[in-house]
């Protein structure tokens, strides 16, 4: 027990610095040649929308923010 206290009382000293994940969606896309690619590190393609316990009536937002970094511009369609 006493060894339990002395880790907590030593670990008290210690900064650990904690970083937030990108909360911010980015799809930026980028020109390479002829083709046209988006950078996979801005976006998290694991979910878009995640909200737990989803019921009807109740309003839900999401973001996702659309660059074009590319120098030509680009129309985007978007389908269901």
């Amino acid at each position: 027990m006493k060894r339990i206290i002395l880790f907590v009382l030593i670990s008290l000293f210690f900064v650990i610095p904690v970083f937030a994940a990108n909360e911010r969606n980015v799809l930026r896309f980028i020109e390479d040649g002829d083709s046209l690619y988006y950078e996979k590190e801005l976006i998290d393609d694991t979910y878009f929308m995640k909200h737990i316990d989803m019921v009807p009536g109740k309003k839900y937002t999401d973001k996702l923010y659309i660059e074009n970094a590319a120098a030509d511009k680009y129309l985007l369609f978007f389908s269901l």
